[in-house]
């Protein structure tokens, strides 16, 4: 499939055109850029409504990965989606780069942005930095829908340094344009075509002028989620949670390491918070809002009606 995918991607005439930076890129909407202590940050900025839906982003990626889900959730709420720090069209450089360093760039964008009544919506990642968030700021956070997320696996003595030893920036700098299709195939069940143009962006930046810097950003960010665990604090987290996996996600539990199978994984991560529910999405894989967006996001709307109901005098 992969090298079907690459076939037609070179054969239609689109050739990828290496060296591009993340500010080259287009995206799918209007972004803006935002000042948090001293890291311009590039965010969209969408809709109105009773809540504020903050948009984060997983490992390797940037915030037009929400495409598909946007338009739907900025019908009824605002939605602010960002670029972490290390990707997408945000500030690069050699920063402290650890859960607590973006759940604290999270807070920062709540309080630059003065937004009210938000709801944390973390992919991968993304979901790790949400609790972390949660776990750091009590209270600030209204809900969590944590999309795939990292944080629900633990990993056993030795696996965890393991895996950071082998991401590491060479590695992600080396990756040849073959393997970043893969790479990219292998977060869906079946990759739609509408996905393809993250392959190609992805390609596309290779040996660009901030490419060196966003290799380090992934690397050290496999470090960060590994060195930040949020497995054995999960009771601690006060606010409602929504869990979303595609049920054929192929990245969580780590293909490498662990046979259990992502349902296991859903349920026992979700068992352990005080409020949790959980809902898993069939023929989806990892990038689960993305690949079957019509149901990710009517279950994301029903999740925060019922919160509205609840809420209500």
């Amino acid at each position: 499939m992969r090298k079907l995918l690459l076939a037609l991607f070179l054969m239609g005439g689109c050739a990828p055109q290496l060296g591009s930076s993340f500010r080259q890129l287009a995206y799918p909407m209007e972004t803006r850029t935002l000042d948090v202590d001293g890291i311009e940050l590039a965010y969209s900025d969408r809709g109105h409504g009773p809540r504020t839906l903050l948009l984060i982003h997983g490992l390797g990626s940037y915030l037009p990965v929400w495409s598909r889900n946007v338009e739907a959730l900025a019908r009824e709420y605002r939605v602010v989606a960002i670029d972490l720090p290390g990707y997408g069209k945000s500030s690069k450089a050699n920063y402290h780069y650890s859960m607590a360093f973006f759940a604290r760039v999270v807070e920062r964008v709540i309080a630059r942005l003065a937004l009210e009544h938000v709801v944390l919506i973390g992919h991968s990642m993304g979901g790790q930095i949400a609790i972390t968030h949660s776990l750091m700021f009590p209270g600030r956070a209204e809900a969590l829908v944590l999309v795939a997320p990292a944080g629900l696996e633990p990993f056993g003595p030795g696996e965890g340094g393991w895996l950071a030893d082998v991401v590491s920036k060479e590695l992600v700098m080396l990756t040849p344009p073959d393997a970043i299709w893969s790479n990219v195939e292998s977060n869906f069940y079946q990759m739609p075509k509408a996905a393809r143009f993250m392959a190609e962006d992805r390609v596309r930046i290779v040996g660009g002028p901030d490419f060196d810097d966003y290799a380090y950003a992934v690397s050290r960010s496999v470090t960060a989620m590994v060195t930040g665990p949020v497995f054995r604090r999960l009771g601690e987290v006060r606010a409602p949670v929504l869990i979303t996996f595609g049920r054929e996600d192929g990245l969580i539990p780590n293909p490498l390491l662990h046979g259990r199978s992502t349902e296991e994984v859903a349920r026992a991560g979700a068992a352990r918070f005080r409020d949790a529910r959980l809902t898993l999405i069939p023929h989806a894989g990892h990038m689960v809002q993305f690949e079957k967006p019509d149901a990710w996001n009517a279950c994301v709307l029903e999740f925060l009606h019922t919160l509205h109901e609840e809420n209500a005098p």
